[in-house]
């Protein structure tokens, strides 16, 4: 027991060594001090961690099967009458006063409004994983019916106005290994940049170090567009293989400009980061001693550079990343609210986590 303790310690400095359990959904309901429901694709990389933790996560519509997804493309892509046939009842039906809807190609514009009219006293959030150019929804689309609209990436909320947000981490079970099997590892979609990190990895090779890239298509139906596309990967297995590995690539997609949740992941549980993103260097979570930027130093350093140790983070720094510090500052844009006479959470502004 005293060895996993150690073996924590070593990634965060914890103000209060005796608070080490992840906090559970009823903590996060009590730092809202209401109820919550989470709506978002079984596809984020938020949804197993949350149903893990025993958090109420719905995803947007229901009629899984091919049949009824192919079904409900063409309502809602074609914007055909009767698309609510599809929705999720379960959103409809929750009690939750905070609802947390993340983006994805099924949180139409017709889709927020719907869930307004469902929850018209609720506090509604719209999150942005990804950079927006990727998402259905656009800021200018979002209803004007108390959305209060956030983001990852601080590019997106300076452009469209919207509020940002530094992580929204849950930390999970696990243990870096002490003898990694790999040097730097990474898991991840396409997305116009495959061919530039397999070219990475054999650089990475010729210096003798031991890369484990796999890359998997944008969707599932493009499985066999390349040879290379490996079959997806679940989050359980992706963070297991992270754990064997000295460190994780996080490479840039088009349009990105803030930290995606690789890089949270790295420093959750002491694994180091090689990054080409250049705005790592703009968060208070950037060490030379774990962060390894592309460009900036030679690929040549890299061996000397994962054969030092993990600087751990002082709590102080990593709980801003943290769901529970998210949570905590919507209770209080909450208050201030409530405060105004009539007042409403602003749904476009440059509130800074």
């Amino acid at each position: 027991m005293e060895k996993k303790r150690g073996a924590r310690s070593n990634r965060i400095q914890r103000k209060n060594p005796a608070a080490k359990q992840q906090r559970t959904p009823d903590v996060l309901e009590q730092l809202y001090g209401d109820t919550i429901l989470w709506v978002m694709s079984c596809n984020s990389p938020l949804y197993q961690p949350l149903k893990s933790k025993g958090c109420s996560v719905e995803t947007p519509c229901r009629f899984h099967s091919v049949f009824g997804k192919i079904l409900r493309a063409v309502f809602l892509r074609g914007n055909l009458p009767l698309q609510s046939a599809f929705y999720n009842p379960r959103v409809k039906e929750s009690d939750a006063r905070l609802i947390l809807l993340v983006a994805g190609y099924l949180t139409t514009k017709r889709y927020l409004q719907w869930v307004r009219r469902c929850h018209p006293q609720a506090h509604l959030v719209l999150i942005y994983e990804d950079p927006i150019l990727r998402y259905v929804i656009k800021p200018d689309q979002i209803p004007a019916c108390g959305y209060e609209a956030w983001t990852f990436d601080p590019a997106d909320a300076e452009k469209f106005g919207l509020n940002f947000v530094k992580g929204l981490y849950i930390t999970e079970d696990g243990e870096k290994s002490e003898t990694p099997t790999f040097d730097v590892c990474f898991f991840g979609k396409d997305k116009g940049r495959a061919e530039e990190i397999l070219a990475l990895g054999e650089r990475m090779r010729a210096l003798g170090l031991k890369p484990l890239f796999q890359i998997m298509p944008d969707t599932k139906v493009e499985r066999f567009k390349k040879p290379f596309y490996q079959p997806y990967v679940p989050f359980s297995c992706i963070r297991e293989q992270m754990l064997k590995s000295r460190a994780q690539l996080d490479y840039l997609q088009q349009g990105q400009s803030g930290i995606s949740l690789r890089t949270l992941e790295c420093m959750c549980y002491g694994v180091k980061l090689v990054t080409n993103n250049p705005e790592i260097e703009q968060y208070d979570i950037y060490s030379t001693d774990n962060v390894f930027s592309l460009g900036k130093r030679p690929l040549e350093e890299l061996p000397s550079f994962l054969s030092t140790p993990f600087t751990p983070l002082a709590f102080e720094v990593w709980e801003q990343y943290t769901i529970e510090y998210f949570i905590a500052s919507l209770r209080q844009r909450k208050q201030q609210a409530n405060d105004r006479e009539g007042g409403e959470p602003s749904d476009k502004s440059s509130d800074y986590l």
